[in-house]
């Protein structure tokens, strides 16, 4: 098979050197292990999730839009069940200015915005 054994990527592996997360011996790490920080930022109705206006979770990485959204919804069940989890799967995610579906990874600085459907007249 002969090619390079995949290497962890977390931050704590680009600081010293090398991973300082604990893992069972003989195993080659997979990049899934490697937690990476998303801020997620809230507007409209998804505001009220959190006064700061956007929420931070750690996901695996790499992880896409779709896993995002179940992680979010699973965060929101716990800490704001007032959110409707209904609202968060009607939800656009987006980066700068690009829309990103749920097979897309999410982009490497971590910053996404999640835009409720509105309506109005």
């Amino acid at each position: 098979m002969g090619g390079r054994a995949r290497r962890c990527r977390c931050i704590a592996r680009r600081r010293a050197g090398r991973c300082l997360r604990q893992r069972p011996s003989g195993r080659v790490p997979a990049l899934r292990e490697c937690p990476m920080k998303v801020r997620i930022n809230l507007f409209g109705a998804l505001r009220d999730a959190d006064a700061s206006g956007y929420i931070e979770l750690e996901v695996p990485e790499p992880c896409t839009i779709g896993e995002l959204r179940e992680l979010l919804r699973d965060h929101l069940r716990t800490y704001a069940p007032h959110i409707s989890v209904g609202l968060v799967q009607r939800s656009a995610f987006a980066s700068n200015d690009e829309i990103l579906h749920n097979h897309r990874l999410l982009p490497e600085h971590g910053q996404i915005a999640i835009l409720p459907p509105v309506s109005g007249g």
